[in-house]
């Protein structure tokens, strides 16, 4: 071979993309087939397929043996059988490059092959070198790539774990808070149980009592200790002890509000309460407050009973009585004033305020009205008609009475009362009477004590 015929070759095989042309010539001018070539890898420490040329994957392991071979005879003819085939190969001197063919060397060539092949090794050591380097840039790039990602990410979860902290903090603040709160709330709850002059209490669904204020020792007795764990109904005066379980059933449908019933006390006294009491909490519980109104409702008592023989000795009284508002408008009478004036009671309810006085005597009865109505006490006379046309002379005290009642609505009670003999007395000879009322309903009524003179009309 030439020598610029060599050169082309050695061009061709020491590019990587003309090498496959390069080893194609090469094996045509050494008349031998399949011609392949082999370079060490530094990196890995064995013999792989030059770049450019067909890899030997299949029967790689025969092949990187046969090299391996090769490079510990440099310069030498190595004869190997490869799937029945007869090939050579020869190594450089440095044992770093191979070239192997199928079929035999000539004589000649053997000589100068070696070194042709030891130009290429450097060549392909510093391909495997780049590709090396290549390698480990692109595997560096991935990592770094992977670097990134995962700074990212913990970018990501650091932020999300400083949220979740924040978050944290403020759920932990708003709990401190709330126990707070509720600490308070407990201890403003404890001081209303055990300061609280009314009876509050907790009761399960079963009217089981849970926990009651420190007030039931003086309202009923027993310690807080005796009461709680034991069924409310159980303290309840017998004949309130049905109607008050109708009241706790009640319960489920809202809140009971102002429901009385009594309690047997522990030394066996009645004492009345005023409950008001509503569902507490998703397990059926309930909360009650009642109040001891045994004295109010005693009072209220002795005042009905009181009210029931005013109105029995106002209906029956033998002498007429009625009663005006401060108007001068009639609001009621009895039977004897019905009698006297021979007015029925509906009559007289429609009658104007003076229509029993004589037209004469209207100003001035009005008059003297005015000024018992201001406080002063009022001498006078007047005269009065009757249905017949009878006249009735009137001459009498006329005062305002006033009294301190506890269920008038507006704190007091002012009247003024007219009392006339029964029409059967004896009109020559006449008695004066009084009459204060303490029943609320007549808190706006006008009462005028006078003594009356029959006379003819």
């Amino acid at each position: 071979m030439s020598p610029q015929a060599l050169l082309v070759i050695l061009s061709e095989l020491a590019d990587a993309e003309r090498r496959s042309d390069g080893l194609r010539v090469l094996g045509e001018w050494l008349w031998v087939d399949e011609i392949r070539l082999f370079g060490k890898d530094p990196h890995v420490g064995c013999f792989l397929p030059a770049q450019g040329t067909p890899q030997v994957l299949r029967r790689g392991r025969l092949w990187l043996d046969f090299a391996d071979d090769c490079a510990a005879h440099p310069c030498e003819i190595i004869d190997h059988t490869l799937d029945g085939a007869a090939i050579q190969g020869v190594a450089d001197i440095t044992g770093r490059c191979v070239l192997t063919a199928a079929g035999q060397f000539a004589k000649d060539d053997c000589e100068w092959l070696p070194t042709l092949i030891e130009a290429l090794a450097c060549k392909l050591s510093d391909e495997r070198d780049l590709e090396a380097a290549q390698c480990d840039f692109l595997g560096a790039r991935q990592l770094a790539m992977r670097a990134d990602a995962l700074n990212k990410t913990l970018d990501i979860n650091r932020q999300q774990l400083l949220e979740a902290y924040q978050r944290a903090e403020t759920e932990l603040a708003q709990r401190r808070h709330a126990e707070t709160n509720l600490t308070r709330e407990i201890e403003v709850s404890q001081t209303i149980m055990h300061y609280s002059r009314d009876v509050i209490g907790l009761f399960s669904s079963t009217g089981v009592t849970l926990q009651i204020s420190d007030s039931v020792s003086q309202i009923w007795g027993y310690d807080p200790d005796e009461i709680v764990g034991n069924v409310i109904l159980d303290f309840v005066y017998s004949e309130d002890l049905e109607a008050t379980r109708k009241a706790m059933g009640d319960l489920e449908n809202g809140p009971v509000i102002n429901y009385e019933n009594r309690y047997q006390r522990k030394d066996g006294g009645i004492v009345y309460m005023l409950w008001n009491g509503t569902r507490f909490g998703s397990e059926g519980r309930f909360i009650s407050i009642g109040r001891d109104i045994t004295a109010i409702k005693l009072t209220t008592m002795r005042l009905e009973e009181s009210e029931e023989r005013l109105r029995s000795l106002f209906a029956h009284h033998t002498d007429a009585v009625f009663a005006r508002d401060l108007n001068g408008h009639f609001i009621e009478g009895n039977q004897a004033l019905e009698r006297l004036t021979q007015y029925s009671k509906a009559e007289l309810e429609q009658l104007q305020r003076h229509s029993l006085v004589v037209p004469e005597e209207h100003e001035r009865n009005w008059a003297h009205l005015e000024e018992a109505l201001k406080g002063t006490p009022q001498n006078f006379r007047s005269a009065l008609r009757r249905k017949d046309g009878a006249v009735i002379e009137v001459p009498g005290d006329h005062s305002r009475r006033t009294t301190n009642s506890p269920v008038s609505p507006t704190g007091r009670c002012s009247a003024t009362v007219c009392v006339t003999p029964s029409s059967s007395a004896d009109h020559s000879s006449l008695r004066c009477y009084s009459w204060i009322s303490i029943a609320s309903r007549w808190s706006t009524t006008a009462w005028v004590t006078t003594r009356v003179i029959y006379c003819s009309k």
